[in-house]
């Protein structure tokens, strides 16, 4: 029986060791494949805040690359930009290499500068020419790293194509990222390790006691039968504790997995993070207390940002320890060690909070798990059993290590977070600048602009009233004489009828001098030659009273203006250009002027409007009627002025009526372009010397700005050009 007894357990030994090895070869390949996707998820997003950092100039890098050397690679200095922004960027990350290629494999960039222009045509590299992210998990024995060379350590290797924004643009490089997993392996497969250890340990020392209790058992079957009933039970006993540590390993290996999937972890949320990881702990280990706590800049201090208690299930935050009051803790926590304090009130680390912490709150057991990063411990996860005491096994120790591996890829995820949204803030900051730059850019040149016609119409306004003044005087003798003088011939030709009639037979002398001068055709003609006269001083007056309208430039106030007389001023000093000229014929106006009441306005400012578009008209036209190929015959400008009613979009404002002067020319047009940026100040299609490019930009600022109306430019290539210009009849000072 003994025998066979020793044959059933080796060979169910055997079984479970086998059983157990398969286990771990599964569990082994589930972790292996989830550690590659969470590495490839990282790798990708390290790629994505790459090429945010590098911004547009990645592709002109790409292939103004292909045009260089090897040598002009490796001293080219936006490859040595470009080291320096990686080198920066991965600080304080597992990043051991960095390598970008182009489409045709030439390394353009590499932190290891021995590669840079060597070509790469591996399987792996043409997989992501193919538009596939692929990732890879090894063990290098050896490896050129950033910051010198390292061995056997476990890389995760990511092949990315980089692609242009369009989606339908093919891929223009490979980028390939190294970073060392190996602490996160080495911890899970100390994990691994330590579970099949343990499973193996359990099951030998349970077999081994089985058969030495079924031995001792038959040695003393004679003395000791009455005995079997109890050490049954008491192996059943052990049997299902150790089922049920088996079974706590396997929750808590799951949990952990699940933790590492977390979206929150990977977006470095630290708020919703820090309560999953706090919660799962305290439901996986049953532990009333789970907290996590920070050390602040100066390692002074530490503050808990979230506190989970498992009894009420509520989070708590804020509570902060200095280390003037807890040297012993603090500097235990230095020592980058485990506290695990199974008596926490005599435990020589966290005896200290005995009297003001773990008395009042109930507490009688304490384990501290230390959160590392870069080799550093910045704070640790608390683990707090109240009530009796707690003996911590190897396995909860194992799994509060764990937890803080987690919140140290928390944090590292917030930070790597907290770089871009700095970036992003940058660039954000650039653009404000930019964007004040060309505001004040814009603001100078209006000012410019004003300026200069201020100063040009002012000097044509001057120019104009002077030349008014001086014509004013002879105009008005010679229109106040004309009366007189027609009266005084009058009177001398009412005179020689009477001598003719009283003396009808002149004498010789007389006849021939009225035969000289023609006396019965001056007496006719001189009446036509007065109404001539007549009529060109009144020309000469409305010529002045044009001028002196024209040249009021004090004249800035808002009130009613004749709108169409305004137009014929203008007309009226243009005349001369209207005219026809050696190499043009006369340009037509043709006025077809509408109903069109007093118009609220600052006159003298419209007028500057009507001048700048009869002018460029003109100037239109002439341009189009000197043309070679195809000269315009019947040159001609059409002024129309109309009323319409514009609806409001308020119900409570009613509708307002407005004025439309439209004025067009029958040239060549102007092309879009052109059209584009016609109210551009100092736009000018003109050669050098005779545009300045600043009436039609001060026009439109007249009609928007200083009467709240619009001025359009409708133009098409061969159809001619119209100018339109739209402003209230009654136009309000709180309008303009």
């Amino acid at each position: 029986m003994l025998n066979r007894l020793r044959s059933f357990s080796i060979i169910s030994l055997i079984a479970f060791g086998l059983a157990t090895v398969f286990i771990s070869f599964i569990y082994h390949q589930k972790v292996h494949g989830d550690l590659v996707a969470m590495g490839e998820s990282n790798n990708v997003a390290l790629t994505q805040a790459f090429a945010n950092a590098w911004g547009s100039d990645l592709a002109p890098l790409l292939q103004s690359a292909e045009k260089l050397s090897d040598e002009q690679l490796l001293s080219s200095e936006e490859i040595a930009r470009l080291h320096r922004t990686v080198i920066n960027e991965i600080k304080g990350l597992s990043v051991v290499k960095v390598k970008l290629s182009n489409h045709q494999g030439r390394t353009i960039f590499s932190t290891e500068p021995s590669e840079i222009g060597k070509i790469t045509n591996s399987q792996d590299f043409l997989i992501a020419r193919n538009g596939q992210t692929l990732t890879l998990h090894n063990q290098h024995q050896e490896f050129q790293g950033i910051n010198g060379k390292i061995t056997d350590r476990q890389l995760f290797s990511s092949y990315i194509p980089i692609q242009l924004e369009n989606a339908s643009e093919p891929i223009i490089g490979i980028f390939e990222l190294y970073t060392d997993e190996t602490p996160l392996v080495e911890r899970i497969e100390h994990t691994q390790r330590t579970i099949v250890i343990a499973a193996v340990s359990i099951f030998t020392l349970l077999y081994g006691v089985v058969w030495l209790a079924a031995r001792q058992a038959y040695l003393l079957l004679p003395n000791q039968y009455t005995q079997r009933s109890s050490t049954q039970a008491n192996l059943a006993e052990s049997h299902q504790e150790l089922q049920q540590r088996v079974n706590k390993l396997h929750h808590q290996n799951r949990v952990l997995m699940e933790l590492a999937k977390n979206k929150a972890l990977h977006q470095g949320n630290l708020q919703e993070a820090f309560q999953a990881i706090t919660e799962a702990t305290a439901q996986t280990l049953n532990i009333e207390r789970v907290s996590i706590w920070l050390f602040d800049s100066n390692r002074t201090q530490i503050q808990c940002f979230d506190l989970f208690e498992l009894s009420s299930r509520q989070h708590n935050e804020g509570t902060e320890l200095t280390a003037v009051d807890y040297p012993n803790y603090f500097q235990a926590l230095m020592a980058d060690q485990l506290i695990a304090a199974d008596n926490a009130h005599t435990d020589p680390r966290t005896g200290e909070f005995s009297s003001v912490y773990l008395t009042p709150l109930g507490i009688a057991s304490m384990m501290d798990a230390p959160i590392r990063i870069g080799g550093q411990t910045v704070g640790v996860v608390c683990h707090e059993q109240v009530g009796q005491e707690r003996h911590w096994t190897s396995e909860e120790q194992n799994f509060a290590r764990s937890s803080g591996d987690l919140v140290s890829l928390v944090l590292e995820a917030n930070q790597h977070q907290q770089a871009q949204e700095s970036l992003r803030q940058s660039e954000v900051r650039e653009r404000q600048k930019a964007q004040q730059l060309t505001t004040t850019l814009s603001e100078l040149q209006d000012t410019q602009a004003q300026l200069v016609q201020a100063a040009k119409m002012s000097a044509l306004g001057e120019m104009v009233a002077g030349l008014a003044h001086e014509l004013n005087n002879p105009v008005n003798f010679i229109a106040g004489n004309l009366d007189y003088t027609k009266q005084y011939f009058e009177d001398l030709t009412r005179l020689i009828k009477a001598y003719r009639q009283s003396y009808p037979n002149p004498t010789s002398e007389i006849r021939q001098i009225s035969s000289e001068i023609e006396l019965d055709f001056l007496v006719e003609d001189w009446q036509k030659l007065m109404q001539s006269m007549q009529v060109g001083a009144e020309r000469l007056q409305q010529i002045v009273l044009s001028l002196r309208s024209f040249s009021r430039r004090h004249d800035d106030e808002l009130k009613p203006a004749d709108i169409h007389q305004g137009i014929d001023n203008t007309l009226l000093i243009l005349q001369h250009r209207l005219q026809a000229q050696k190499n043009r014929p006369e340009i037509k106006v043709v006025k077809e002027y509408g109903q069109l009441p007093l118009v609220v306005c600052y006159s003298s400012l419209l007028n500057q409007v009507f001048m700048n578009l009869l002018a460029n008209a003109i100037e239109a036209l002439s341009e189009a009627a000197t043309q070679t190929d195809a000269p315009l015959r019947e040159p001609q400008i059409v002024i129309r002025t109309q009323t319409h009613r514009v609806q409001s979009w308020s119900s409570t404002e009613k509708a307002t009526d407005w004025a439309v002067i439209q004025i067009g020319d029958n040239g060549y047009g102007m092309s879009q372009n052109v059209l584009e940026h016609i109210f551009d100040p100092f736009f000018t299609t003109k050669p050098v010397g005779k545009g300045t490019g600043l009436g039609l930009s001060i026009s439109y600022k007249i009609v928007v700005e200083k009467h709240g109306g619009q001025l359009r430019c409708v133009s098409h290539p061969g159809q001619g050009t119209s100018f339109i210009v739209e402003i209230p009849l009654n136009l309000k000072p709180n309008q303009t």
